[in-house]
Formats: structure tokens, sequence, C-alpha cells
């Protein structure tokens, strides 16, 4: 495979001819109909192209310099949805209040299972060896490695999806820079397609942060637009999931043994701090505050100076984003080491339709947040203890 270090803009030029084509045929569609119900919903139709155009403009070196300095892409439109959280919806801690305590238990839980296994305190005396182990490899064996873990897994519908995208890697993914996400854009079928950019570091690191980015195109390619939603709390599930059934997988499989296990403890502790972190928000809820400098303030006067650190700039849906769904994630992969075949489909539920409420789909499967918290401990002490 050739590795690129930049999409191919051909390919997303096809992708928007199609779009413009669409475009033409919907406003044909309008012209001729004189239902005004129909005329809006066409209308909306159009609407949506015209973002999904923009955002892959936004790629293409040539094309973004002509863009108006206002961005309608959708990207921006999520990022939106998320930012300013303190000072522009002050009822988001209370909108998401059932999922409090959830977060409360899971953190409470980890600290006492943290201290009960001396997670930090492994952690801290084979640092050298655990970064030592984060060894080199070619992106071949990184892709192969992803390749190969997604095929292993007991699904048809996932296996198929990731094997579509993986189908597609000469253009939808590169390795590009120091840090791995993800960008999409609604196609004129109106499938959900990813373009996936992977961290340009040839480590075993990367490879578990290729099984997460994939998880999100696998996640989107499963998933119905028009049962998607924005605020999604579940929207890190599917590729915190992955990543964390990738760790596993690595570990059974001998590669790169050393650096693998403070990876999924790394994840572990950062995910505590993050349900603690929601805890500090949530204690302060009931205050005023006039800008987000009044809040950090307020943190840097009240709590160690740690928490300041952690907290400030940053907004409280960062911590929601990933520590529910890791909470979560936790459950499945204690249900997976039983019954792999139901985990998957409940994560095929959770793909599919991401404008369900949350919480029901947590009852209706028997997910106890924190419940098998101390089983993950206990494998995590066991395989940050048995690093050579």
């Amino acid at each position: 495979m050739e590795i690129k270090h930049s999409f191919n803009y051909e390919y997303l030029k096809n992708e928007m001819a199609k779009m413009e084509a669409k475009i033409v045929e919907t406003i044909t569609q309008m012209s001729e109909t004189k239902d005004l119900y129909e005329i809006k919903r066409l209308k909306r139709i159009v609407d949506e192209y015209h973002k999904q155009i923009y955002d892959l403009k936004l790629l293409i070196p040539e094309e973004r310099w002509k863009l108006p300095t206002q961005n309608h892409s959708l990207y921006k439109q999520m990022c939106d949805d998320w930012e300013n959280i303190l000072e522009k919806n002050s009822d988001y801690l209370a909108f998401h209040k059932k999922f409090l305590p959830l977060l409360e238990r899971f953190q409470e839980k980890s600290d006492e299972c943290s201290d009960k296994y001396d997670l930090f305190g492994l952690q801290n005396t084979k640092s050298d060896l655990i970064n030592a182990g984060n060894t080199e490899m070619s992106y071949e064996d990184i892709i192969t490695i992803v390749h190969d873990f997604y095929n292993s897994l007991n699904d048809e519908t996932i296996k198929d999806a990731f094997n579509k995208i993986f189908a597609n890697r000469e253009n939808n993914l590169i390795f590009k820079g120091d840090s791995s996400y993800i960008n999409e854009y609604v196609d004129s079928d109106h499938k959900i397609q990813t373009l996936l950019t992977i961290t340009d570091e040839k480590k075993a690191s990367t490879i578990i942060e290729a099984s997460h980015e994939y998880g999100h195109a696998i996640d989107n390619w499963l998933k119905n637009p028009t049962r998607r939603s924005r605020n999604d709390l579940f929207e890190e599930l599917l590729p915190i999931f992955f990543q964390t059934l990738m760790c596993r997988y690595m570990i059974d499989n001998n590669i790169s043994p050393n650096y693998t296990p403070y990876y999924e403890f790394f994840w572990f502790k950062k995910m505590m701090y993050d349900a603690y972190a929601i805890n500090i928000f949530n204690e302060c809820k009931k205050k005023y505050f006039n800008n987000l400098g009044e809040f950090n303030d307020y943190i840097k006067d009240n709590y160690p100076s740690y928490w300041y650190e952690y907290v400030r700039s940053k907004e409280v849906s960062d911590f929601f984003k990933y520590s529910l769904p890791y909470s979560v994630v936790i459950e499945l992969i204690s249900m997976y080491e039983k019954d792999p075949e139901q985990t998957l489909i409940i994560l095929k539920e959770v793909a599919i339709d991401s404008t369900q409420e949350r919480y029901p789909l947590l009852e209706r499967h028997n997910i106890v947040i924190g419940e098998h918290v101390e089983d993950y401990a206990k494998k995590l002490h066991i395989n940050l203890k048995n690093i050579k």
C-alpha cells in the first residue's frame, strides 16, 4: 500500500460533482411541484448538499482559499453545539442529571480499585520499560494489524462495514501530523462517509489510534443519517470499545506487549479523572459566572492546583464525551467476554440510531455503570504486572 499524506483530491472533487448534480436534480423537482411541504423538504435537501460540499472544499487546498470566511461546515456546527457550555448553557448538567450518579459511582469505584490493585504504583515503577515497549513498526504492519483485528470479530455486519471502508483506503485514509481524527460528510446517496487522518508515527500507539478512528468510520457507515443526533452522548462509544478491545487483542497476540497495558491503563486513569472533573462542574453549576475566566479563578481558589490545571480551558462536554461512554465500555467489555455476539448487537443498536434516549438503552440491556470496574482493574493489574 502506498502511504499517502494528503487525500485523493480528484476523488473528493468527484464526490462534490455528484452532490452538485443532485442539487440540480432536486431544484428541478422543486420547480415541478406546488406542494409547499414538499418544496420545504426539498429545500432542506439542497441546503444539506451545500453544507457537505463546503466541508469537502475545506479539505482541498485550491478550493479552500476561495471560500468565504464565514464557515457553515457541518463539522463546525457539531463543535458549536458543544462549545462554551458554562457561558451559554447553564442547564447542560441539569439536562444530563440522570447520568451524574453513574459517573460518580464509576469515579469512586475506579479510584477505590486503583488503590486496591496499586495501578499507579505499577505504572510508575515500570514506566521506562513501558515506554521502551512502544517499538517502531511500518505503516503496512499497522494497517495489517488493524485489518486482522476487525476481521477477527464475530459479526458479519461490522466486518462487512469495516472491509468496505478499508477497501477504499486509497481515498479515505492518510497518515499526517501528530494526532488522529476524522472528517465526515453525507454523500449523494445519503450515506455517511468518513475520511480518516491517522497520526504520522510508526508506533504501536498508532495501531490503537487507528482502531479508534475506524470505530468512528464503522459507526458512521452503520448509522441511519436521518436518525442522527449532533449531541449524542455515545458518539465515542464504538471507537472506545474497539480501541479497548484492540488493547486486549495486542496483549493476547504479543504485539508490543510492554506498551499496550500502559495505553489501556492511561485511558482508565484519564476517564477516572474526567468523571471526577464532572463532579467539580456539578458542584459549581448553581453558581453564576460571567465568563469562563471567573469559573477558572473559582476552581483555582477552591480546589488543589492539579485540578485547576486539569479543568481550566476545557468544556464540560469534553469530560462527558469520553468518560460516560468509557464507563459503559468497561461494562460492555465484561459482557463481551461472556457473550461477544450479544455485545456487538448492542453496539450496532447504538450506531444505527443515535437519536434514541441513552438511559433507557442502558436499562434495557441491564448495563449497570461501575458493576464490573473491579474485574476490569484486576485485568489491568495483571497486564501491568506482567510487563517484562
